[in-house]
This record gives structure tokens, sequence and C-alpha cells, in this order.
């Protein structure tokens, strides 16, 4: 069963007030409440949360218009303002100002009224709707840009293992899985293509036995030293790799 909806009707005149609200009961989906100055009609606006606003232009402490303009960022309800006074400035007054949905001269037509209301109950849920999507929408935005970031972390997170993964910590040299990865690469281009391929095989004599009466710290010195003068030696595409211990490999392709 749905929820019927509220409406608020506001007016000084109380001959005017009850059958404006006496109209509108007539609609079996309408609750209807009403108020005879703007204090009251702010409180339950602001309390009640009412869908629809049937005001009167002319009331004594402000004229409808500006009440709607003083409750306008508090509230979402849809706003229909009855006046005696016909005329398109003051129309276009109520719609600028006011946002006023609906604009109706009295004394108004029982079934022009209550169709009215119920195009603004029509309006106020589809306006409900649009925020919960809109909310909804932010919801899954912001999901997304935590899990972009996240995506970007991961990434860069992915990248420098593979670089860790790609050079050897002691020597800056590529590593030996890296050079196995690159060695299958070249050759299969080198077989495609038939473009020759060069491969060296470096180790260094008597590194065992400096290494020994020096220290490792020494050795490291060493195989860091052999590494940087290698690198500086080759070309940007030639691959230099620690190929374990003392042995140096380099790839030229």
């Amino acid at each position: 069963m749905s929820v019927p909806t509220k409406v608020l009707c506001v007016d000084d005149d109380e001959r005017v007030l009850r059958s404006v609200a006496r109209v509108l009961a007539t609609a079996p989906e309408l609750t209807v409440e009403t108020a005879s100055d703007l204090d009251q009609a702010r409180d339950r606006v602001l309390s009640g949360h009412p869908a629809v606003l049937v005001i009167d232009y002319d009331m004594p402490e402000q004229d409808g218009i500006a009440f709607l303009e003083s409750i306008e960022d508090r509230s979402d309800v849809v706003p229909v303002l009855l006046t005696g006074h016909a005329g398109f400035d003051l129309a276009l007054e109520a719609i600028n100002r006011g946002h006023v949905y609906a604009f109706l001269q009295k004394p108004v037509r029982p079934q022009e009224l209550i169709a009215t209301v119920r195009r603004a109950a029509e309006r106020f849920e589809l306006g409900r709707a649009l925020h919960r999507k809109v909310a909804e929408l932010e919801h899954v935005v912001a999901e997304l840009t935590a899990k972009n970031a996240e995506l970007v972390r991961a990434r860069a997170q992915l990248s420098e293992l593979r670089d860790q993964a790609a050079t050897d910590h002691k020597t800056g040299a590529h590593s030996y899985r890296y050079f196995q990865h690159r060695l299958d690469e070249e050759v299969a281009r080198a077989a495609r293509y038939a473009m020759p391929l060069s491969l060296l095989l470096l180790d260094l004599d008597g590194f065992k036995q400096a290494n020994d009466r020096l220290g490792h710290v020494a050795g490291d010195a060493v195989l860091a030293a052999v590494s940087d003068t290698l690198r500086l030696g080759v070309r940007v595409m030639d691959v230099v790799a620690r190929y374990g211990g003392d042995e140096f490999v380099v790839l030229l392709p």
C-alpha cells in the first residue's frame, strides 16, 4: 500500500483555507495539513516535510514568494501559489524567485486544484528519485575512485617488483631471470628475421681468492664496478646481466 502524499495548505483566510483543504481531502492519495500564518507554515514545512505546499500569495507577514525564497535551501517541497491577482509579471516573479511549480488564480476550480496538486506530487517524487539516483551514482563514483587509487598503487607496486626482479641488487646489472627472458625474445627475433645475435660470457679471474681475503664488502664493490664498466661500454639495446657469482653476460642483438 502506497504512503499518502502530504500536502500543506497555507492561507490567512480561514474560510479559504478550509475550502482548499476540504477539496484536496477528497483525493484519497492526499493527506492534508493546514497553517494560517507563515511561522506555523515554516515549522510544518521544515519538520513535517510535505511533498506539496499550496500557499496564498497575499499573506500579512510577507508575500508568498518571499516566504518560498526563505525556505528554498531547506526544503524540497513543491510549491503551488494561489492568488487573486492575475498578471504575467507576478507569474514570472513567482517562477523566477519562488521556483513555483504552478500558479493558480482564485477562485480555483476544485478539479483544477486537485489535478495541479497531483502533478506537483509527481514532480516531488521525480525529484526524490533523482536525488536517490544522484546519491547512488556519487557512491559508485566514490567506490570507483577508491578502486582506481588502489589500482594505481597496485600497478606502482607491480612495476617496482618487476624492476626489482629485473635488476641484480648488488651490481645494478640486469638479473639472470631478466636475461633469460630477453634471450628467448632475441633468439626468436634473430631466427625470424635472419639477423645476427652475439653473446658474451665473462668471469673475473681470481675473484674468489680476493673475496675471501678482502671480505664480501670489497668483493661486492668489485662486482659493482665491473657492472658499471660493462654497462657504460654497451649500447642502449644491449643487455648486461649478472649470470651468477663472478660471472656476467652481455647480450648484443
